[in-house]
């Protein structure tokens, strides 16, 4: 039997249970005044029905009872959390939190962390230890040679000195002050005022501004847009800042594994084709367990042949949003400073000039530089 589903196992999901409830049907203070108007709306002020009176057997009040929450049940008869978190045992009982606190820095008194919800460190997180959470990251101190992996957004109140061993990936923003001498991946875009001599990557916008604003040597690649007071630095002219513009790398490593698949089926496919060939061309002598054979290849290459569609309907589909993001990247710079490898969208430029006030933008297949400083417009 093809393509039917069985169900073979099943859980059991958790239910919340629901506070009890208390409707007073009399009033809790004794003494209050209560006049009533009739129909008419007239009013007896001498009715002021301060005493309640009551018969036996009439409802005071109505008591809802609170429901007892079910736990939920995996498959395997384990109980299941209801969130993310650290467990911990107190007043009697476990509880799941989804906040794990450090007060002090990330040394060998507490090791590496590995937390399924989101993490505050109020130190600094110290070379060789790493940091990994499912949520957010917020570190009010430092980061040194560590690496902090984050589910969500990171934010270093101070930056990272990485000395080439830093590594920061997140899915969300990276915020911070400087980084320098490390690599960085953050999916939703970086935010800081110092940039150098790291490695710099973001499906989003690298935003580089500030008292400084600055970023000097090293890499950095983004997806939509870079803004900076200054790329490069005056001091040095022989030192090169590369830049990468309209290139997702998350976008990019999904092209390459859907291509992989493709070329891997594409091979299947031809192998498959040429044994079918060869058993039909000899239908005649070849025996029950051969036909069997060729009846199961012919089946399997009708699934390779979906199978190949359908992963060239997803390359199509990525090489589109790859296209529609690389009309949108741009580059904006105050003063930036030679030299400068370019690399927009595939096409690269060796910027060897000093230019003020610098924008870069993507049009028609062609990459513009506009600046005060040129005489004309540079495109390539």
């Amino acid at each position: 039997i093809y393509f039917k589903i069985i169900e073979i196992a099943k859980g059991k999901e958790a239910v919340n249970g629901k506070d009890g409830s208390v409707k007073n049907l009399y009033s809790k203070t004794r003494n209050k005044i209560n006049i009533k108007e009739d129909v008419q709306g007239n009013v007896n002020y001498k009715e002021l029905n301060m005493i309640q009176s009551i018969h036996k057997g009439d409802v005071i009040c109505q008591i809802t009872p609170p429901t007892l929450s079910v736990n939920g049940v995996s498959v395997t008869g384990k109980l299941l959390a209801d969130i993310d978190g650290e467990v911990v045992y107190e007043g009697n009982k476990f509880n799941v939190k989804n906040l794990l606190t450090i007060n002090h820095d990330v040394d060998n008194s507490i090791g590496n962390i590995d937390f399924t919800g989101d993490i505050l460190i109020k130190g600094d997180v110290r070379e060789g230890y790493s940091v990994k959470a499912e949520g957010d990251v917020t570190i009010f101190g430092t980061v040194e040679g560590a690496t902090v992996i984050a589910g969500g957004d990171l934010t270093i109140e101070r930056g990272m000195t990485g000395g080439n061993k830093g590594v920061i990936e997140t899915q969300g923003i990276l915020k911070c002050r400087y980084l320098e001498n490390c690599r960085v991946y953050a999916k939703g875009g970086i935010e800081a005022e110092q940039i150098m001599y790291s490695a710099l990557s973001t499906d989003d916008s690298i935003i580089i501004k500030g008292r400084k604003g600055s970023v000097t040597g090293g890499k950095l690649i983004a997806g939509r847009s870079i803004e900076a007071v200054s790329i490069g630095t005056p001091l040095n002219g022989n030192l090169r800042t590369e830049i990468v513009l309209g290139a997702v790398p998350e976008l990019i490593m999904e092209e390459k594994r859907i291509q992989t698949h493709l070329d891997d089926i594409q091979d299947n496919i031809f192998k498959m084709a040429q044994d079918i060939k060869y058993l039909e061309s000899n239908i005649e002598n070849v025996n029950v367990e051969r036909k069997e054979l060729l009846k199961n290849l012919k089946f399997q290459y009708q699934i390779m042949n979906m199978q190949k569609m359908k992963y060239e309907t997803s390359l199509e589909k990525i090489k589109r949003k790859i296209q529609s993001n690389t009309e949108m990247c741009s580059l904006k710079c105050s003063n930036i400073y030679p030299i400068i490898n370019l690399n927009v969208c595939g096409s690269l430029y060796t910027l060897d000039m000093e230019l003020k006030e610098c924008s870069i933008a993507r049009k028609n297949d062609k990459t513009y530089i506009m600046s005060p400083n040129l005489k004309e417009t540079i495109v390539f």
